[in-house]
């Protein structure tokens, strides 16, 4: 009972799928492997590199418009994809079915898009940073972005359930916080201050503990999900010129 109450606060899939709203640049296909079927959209550009987006919860890549607006912005090729249970992917949702995407997704990158590490860029957003630190532990990429996300769950649910000892009894999951004091790859982290969802205090315990190269940047009134942070010159200026310091 307690791993189901976990996973329904760990996970919300969003099912709601519109093939319409994926911009028509992008290829659309399904990625075969581990007993899965996992649905990515792609868009390359003349780029030398690839943003590898590991998306947030209640999302899937048929709503994330705001998301492929910014990464045209950018000017870099970009591929986003969605974990088991959310969109059209197939399974349920879980921590190792998380990772296992991403393990898909970097073997396409690699073998069949033929970007080579040094070309590559993971940005996670919220629970999708959690997934994209996982990814930095074990690919040798050019640099991670890590976007509003949270420290571990069990922090989260301290947070989430102030006056409930419920983070006592749960078992660690994402534990990002651990995780980033073995990274070297450089990362940037963003968080806004305003963020109702997860605290800006997580990124900055993040930051703490990342060993090696780092930035942090909080953005002033800034909220979890915010039009802001995906439409902000400023913010698509820093993200562009953070992967481009690692090129």
């Amino acid at each position: 009972m307690l791993n189901y109450i976990q996973d329904r606060i760990t996970f919300k899939p969003n099912p709601d799928y519109d093939a319409s709203r994926i911009p028509s640049g992008c290829t659309v296909q399904t990625l075969l492997g581990q007993g899965l079927e996992i649905k990515i959209a792609y868009r390359l550009v003349d780029s030398p590199v690839l943003v590898v987006n590991c998306h947030g919860n209640a999302s899937n890549i048929s709503n994330l418009d705001g998301v492929y607006n910014f990464y045209e912005n950018t000017g870099f090729s970009y591929l986003l994809f969605d974990y088991p249970g959310y969109g059209q992917s197939s399974g349920k949702p879980s921590e190792a079915g998380c990772y296992q995407a991403l393990d898909l997704v970097m073997k396409f990158v690699r073998e069949e898009l033929k970007f080579d590490y040094s070309r590559i860029v993971l940005h996670g957003i919220s629970l999708g940073g959690a997934i994209a630190i996982e990814g930095l532990t074990k690919y040798p990429v050019s640099c991670g972005i890590i976007d509003s996300t949270i420290s571990n769950n069990i922090e989260m649910a301290r947070f989430m359930f102030p006056r409930l000892p419920l983070w006592r009894m749960i078992k660690p999951r994402f534990n990002s916080l651990l995780k980033v004091s073995t990274i070297n790859t450089p990362i940037l982290f963003f968080h806004g201050i305003e963020d109702e969802v997860i605290p800006y205090s997580m990124s900055e315990s993040l930051y703490k503990e990342k060993v090696g190269s780092k930035e942090i940047i909080l953005l002033p009134a800034i909220k979890h999900v915010d039009l802001l942070k995906v439409s902000s010159p400023e913010i698509v200026g820093k993200f562009r010129d953070f992967v481009n310091k690692y090129q």
